[in-house]
């Protein structure tokens, strides 16, 4: 927000002084209209600047039912409106409706996630008084109409491969992929209830995805995992079954089935890998764990497992720490230590405050946050740090969001945590703020999966309403905008986006996953490594490497 001074340059007010010093009040109204219509005036006042700004809008009440009715659309946990009634008011009702708007208007003005929406902005014309710039995010492509429901959705930045699992068919969807049979190379009985599909970004780099291949599967997709260095990816179903693919990264991406013989006995929850030692763990509405670890080859490897005492709902893996984190449906993420070749050994039990299911967990790249979300809506962030014992491991801050958390993911050069709601809504929550500062109705149905692109500046969203979008994420998102980007149209920014070359794209990813900006001058250090020649020794120049976990840890204390 800017104010405006003619003759001056503008006075900067950030959005949370915004939200802090702008007051609300709703003092008198208007019924003397031919029409019979009541007007309620709004006066606002914005403090903290050297000369307070004040204006006035008067509003009628299909004027707020209307405000009412957007923000609902894409904002979580909107205050109640005072209801409409049949009748028409009377002497006491106006007075009572009018104090009802103000506490109504009062809560909305009081949520900066709220504040930042154009809707708002333009109900009580911000923009004729302040200079408002709320930066969105841009949907710079995606895939429409998927022939299911989305489940879950793995991107591969680096080989420009997207895999979708789907839900089951809707009968106009079944008859569709019968039709499409005969394009698709299967024979016309062979229609299942779930599927899988691979997209492959083309020319690369483009955000343009074309699908080169489809796998049924005999129940729902629940859960996708992908080791990069296997070229394996797997598949948790509904019925328990889990599949492993063997993708052919240097052909044509198609595919060769894996036998790992691993079956839960109930519906697959949630599958990952550790990506270093190539282990596949699984949990399941079983009870169960498992682990493995595939090849590529026909033998079978060795499946290991253990039983808990409620069902599980989700897997996350941290191979630094050799650690896992486990959730339930009753509350508690348990934290086991595992090895290659033995069995898992139980540490630490971490409980969420209410008995209800964990289904979302992450943590960020250097392991020193731990994100997970309970479907009452509640985040909780712990404090891993270096600490090898969990029992160490201490409760930052915890804040409600919205109801039915879906998943979660950590954009490490961002320092944000974005949110995926089970109405569609994106929350993002800033590594500076301990609350959701920014949210968008990213779709109209559950989100099942996101990824973060931190190099490209873009976040990719599957739902279960059909659709894969994928958005450009501004810079800045409520500061004058510096991202001269997000002024471009859709077309000139996929443009722009598809211009840059993939080297520069994924050798900023990395600089910047180590915490340096591409514009940043970067320390360096010498150091000696050995060469294939033991007698001869190479210099090789790396980043001096700094401590990140404070930085890191910076603005989530209560």
């Amino acid at each position: 927000y800017q104010r405006r001074v003619h003759g001056d340059s503008p006075t900067l007010i950030k959005m949370e002084n915004v939200v802090e010093h702008i007051r609300v009040e709703i003092p008198d109204y208007n019924n003397n209209n031919p029409d019979g219509v009541v007007y309620y005036r709004i006066e606002l006042t914005l403090e903290g600047t050297q000369d307070p700004i004040k204006w006035s809008v008067s509003r009628r009440f299909s004027e707020f039912e209307e405000l009412h009715r957007k923000l609902f659309s894409r904002i979580t946990r909107i205050p109640f409106l005072p209801a409409k009634t049949i009748f028409k008011l009377g002497p006491d009702d106006i007075p009572r409706r009018r104090v009802e708007l103000e506490t109504y208007l009062r809560m909305l003005s009081s949520r900066i996630d709220v504040m930042q929406t154009n809707e708002l902005c333009a109900f009580l014309q911000l923009e004729n008084n302040v200079e408002v710039t709320v930066n969105e995010p841009r949907q710079v492509s995606g895939i429409d109409y998927l022939p299911a429901p989305a489940t879950d959705a793995i991107y591969i930045p680096e080989r420009g491969l997207l895999f979708i699992g789907l839900a089951n068919l809707s009968p106009i969807s079944a008859i569709s992929s019968f039709i499409s049979s005969s394009i698709l190379r299967r024979a016309p009985g062979d229609e299942q209830p779930g599927a899988i599909i691979a997209y492959e970004e083309k020319p690369r780099g483009s955000l343009k995805f074309e699908q080169i291949w489809r796998k049924n599967t005999s129940k729902v997709v629940t859960s996708l995992a992908w080791d990069t260095a296997l070229g394996i990816l797997a598949i948790g179903t509904a019925e328990g079954a889990i599949e492993c693919l063997s993708i052919d990264i240097a052909g044509d991406c198609g595919y060769s089935e894996l036998t790992i013989g691993l079956r839960h006995e109930d519906a697959v929850a949630c599958i990952a890998f550790d990506k270093t030692r190539g282990i596949l763990f699984s949990v399941g509405r079983d009870k169960q764990l498992f682990w493995v670890k595939p090849t590529r080859d026909a033998i079978s490897p060795t499946v290991e497992s253990k039983i808990f005492m409620n069902e599980l709902s989700y897997v996350l893996v941290s191979p630094e720490r050799r650690q896992l984190f486990i959730s339930d449906i009753v509350g508690n993420v348990f934290v086991y230590e595992y090895e290659e070749g033995k069995s898992v050994n139980f540490l630490h039990t971490i409980k969420a405050d209410d008995p209800v299911p964990i289904k979302a967990l992450a943590t960020d790249p250097s392991n020193s946050l731990l994100f997970f979300g309970d479907t009452n809506g509640f985040i909780y962030i712990y404090n891993l740090g270096r600490h090898s014992n969990p029992k160490l491991y201490s409760l930052m801050v915890k804040f409600q969001t919205d109801t039915d958390i879906k998943t979660l993911c950590y954009d490490q050069r961002r320092k944000e945590l974005f949110v995926g709601a089970g109405n569609g809504a994106v929350h993002v929550i800033s590594a500076t703020k301990s609350s959701v500062f920014y949210s968008w109705s990213a779709h109209i149905d559950a989100i099942s999966g996101m990824t973060a692109v931190p190099a490209r500046g873009i976040l990719l969203t599957a739902s279960k309403d059909k659709f894969l979008r994928v958005w450009y994420l501004p810079e800045l998102w409520s500061v004058p905008e510096k991202d001269k980007q997000i002024r471009l149209t859709r077309a000139e920014l996929l443009e722009q986006l598809t211009q840059k070359s993939l080297g520069a794209l994924y050798a900023v990813e990395n600089v910047e996953e180590n915490g340096w900006k591409q514009d940043q001058p970067r320390p360096q250090r010498v150091e000696e490594s050995k060469a294939e020649d033991p007698d001869k020794k190479q210099a090789i120049v790396r980043p001096e490497r700094r401590d990140e976990d404070e930085e890191d840890l910076k603005g989530w204390a209560n």
